[in-house]
Formats: C-alpha cells, structure tokens, sequence
C-alpha cells in the first residue's frame, strides 16, 4: 500500500471516525434532554391536573356537609318522601354551585340532581340519630367537559424558541 493510501486510512481512523462519533453522542445527549423535558412538562400538567382534581373533592366535601347538616333533607328521608328530597336537592345544588347532588338507598337511586357529565363525587354515608343508614350522598362539583376546559386553560406548555 503507498503511502498516500495509508495517510487516507490514518486520516480516516484518527478525524472523521471520532469526529462521528462525538456527533452521535452529542444528538444522542440533545434527543435525551428534549425527552427530559417533554417528560417535566407531562410530570408538571399531572401535577396540575391531580391539584385540580383535589381541590374539587374538598370543594364537595364542603358542600355535602351543607347537604347533611340541612333538617329538610333529613326529613325527607326519614318519611321516605322522594319529591321533597329531589325539591331540596335541587335548591341546595343551586344555591351551593354544585354540579350534581344525588341520594342513593338500597343500591337504588332516589334522588338524583343535575348533569350525567359530573366527575370526582364525594360520598358520605347518611345516618339518622339512632345510627341507621339512611343512604348514601354524591355531590360533584365539575363536570367533565368543564374539567377538562380548565386544564387546557391551566396547561403548561414549553416555551417558544427564537428560531
């Protein structure tokens, strides 16, 4: 072999072998920071998503607490008169903003107020003064497409680049 064969192969071997190597790793570090962040990004709108979400339970909690200290409601259910139960829910449920209130006894539905789309109920067991269960409340405060309306407005999104 001359010598200028053996001068390309050396030049081969000692400059573009490792400068393609050194480009390998670097795309490879660029590809795995880009990851990292769209992977924060997602970890950061679940952070944000599960926030919402407990805020919304605690807001029903507060609310199903009106519900379960309110004598009208207790004296529907004891007489078992469903109209008055459903009447006072529904005033109840307008007047405390939430979404859907509903009273279940026995497995089956006796009251139920407001929108099929109501996501993330709280549920409290109703006893009378003598411990009997009389059923069991929901309250919603959201709905689903409202949710997830507020996650888009809350969304964080990655920042605009100058290119």
């Amino acid at each position: 072999m001359s010598f200028r064969g053996k001068l390309g192969i050396f030049f081969l071997l000692v400059v573009v072998v490792p400068l393609a190597s050194v480009a390998f790793v670097l795309f490879r570090m660029v590809d795995d920071n880009e990851t990292g962040k769209a992977d924060a990004r997602l970890a950061s709108n679940q952070a944000v998503a599960v926030n919402l979400t407990r805020d919304l339970r605690v807001e029903a909690d507060r609310i199903a607490e009106q519900v379960i200290g309110d004598p009208r409601i207790g004296a529907a259910l004891r007489s078992g008169d469903e109209r008055a139960l459903t009447v006072r829910l529904r005033a109840l449920r307008a007047s405390t903003g939430a979404t859907r209130i509903t009273v279940e006894r026995d497995r089956a539905t006796v009251a139920d107020t407001g929108g099929d789309r109501a996501v993330f109920p709280t549920f409290r067991r109703l006893v009378d003064g003598d411990g009997r269960r009389q059923g069991t409340l929901g309250v919603s405060v959201a709905d689903a497409q409202e949710f997830a309306g507020d996650l888009s407005l809350i969304h964080i999104s990655e920042p605009t680049r100058p290119y």
